[in-house]
């Protein structure tokens, strides 16, 4: 190996220790993750207790849509899954560049671009929790409680 060759191959060793910032995605999408499971595992859970012959009655005077409660939930998943792929992908590729800007997805379907995955991922975490807020916002008892006179 000549000099040139190990001077080239040196400093694409020392740009993967320098380039933290892949490192910092992966911590970033970890927590996001953890969040998008919280909510997840909270709607399931609100969904279940919810379509109980038992309990219907009480709990939907704070439900007013059960579709956008769904939506939530289903955009919930899409975060998650999107945040899945960005965090495998974080363990496969060694810059920050490779992971944002080749195409990936589950398996061996090459479907977009780390930063789209991101932004599916946001959005769909955004989306969700508006969902959510509408379904919760819509509901009679709620409405009646939050324009109710004399708070």
């Amino acid at each position: 190996m000549n000099a040139r060759t190990r001077a080239k191959q040196e400093n694409h060793t020392e740009s993967f220790k320098e380039d933290r910032r892949l490192d910092r995605l992966l911590d970033y999408t970890k927590f996001h993750i953890g969040i998008y499971l919280s909510i997840g595992g909270g709607l399931v859970g609100l969904i279940g207790y919810a379509s109980n012959d038992e309990s219907r009655g009480f709990l939907n005077q704070f439900i007013g849509s059960r579709v956008a409660l769904l939506v939530a939930l289903f955009l919930m998943i899409c975060s998650g899954l999107a945040g899945g792929i960005i965090a495998s992908c974080c363990t496969q590729f060694h810059t920050f560049e490779d992971v944002w800007n080749r195409r990936q997805g589950p398996y061996k379907c090459k479907i977009f671009k780390g930063e789209t995955w991101a932004s599916i991922e946001h959005f769909s975490f955004w989306l969700s929790l508006f969902a959510f807020g509408y379904a919760i916002l819509s509901a009679p008892g709620v409405l009646n409680w939050l324009f109710k006179s004399g708070h």
